[in-house]
């Protein structure tokens, strides 16, 4: 069936997209994280209070980077049985 076909590819593409964006993303976001760490690091004036802060705020940030990634990965693969199931992707049509 040519509709499954369309839907499977469109999923599929949507899925790379977001795979190869949150990639890229999360690539930015580890760089600056280390830019980050090194900078309070060497701010010897700074509290150590404020770096073990600064440090759990970016731990935070990964974790809740992680946990959506998680979530959107999951959606995709309800999605993807959904359509399965709606469609019978299993047939040969």
């Amino acid at each position: 069936m040519e509709q499954t076909k369309v839907v499977t590819d469109m999923i599929a593409f949507q899925k790379t997209a977001f795979t190869n964006s949150f990639q890229a993303m999360a690539l930015v976001q580890d760089q600056i994280g280390q830019v980050a760490h090194t900078t309070v690091k060497q701010a010897h004036w700074l509290p150590a209070e404020s770096r073990r802060a600064v440090d759990q705020w970016l731990d935070a940030c990964k974790g809740g980077r992680e946990s959506y990634k998680r979530y959107v990965d999951d959606g995709y693969q309800r999605l993807e049985a959904y359509f399965a199931d709606s469609f019978g992707a299993g047939s040969d049509s």
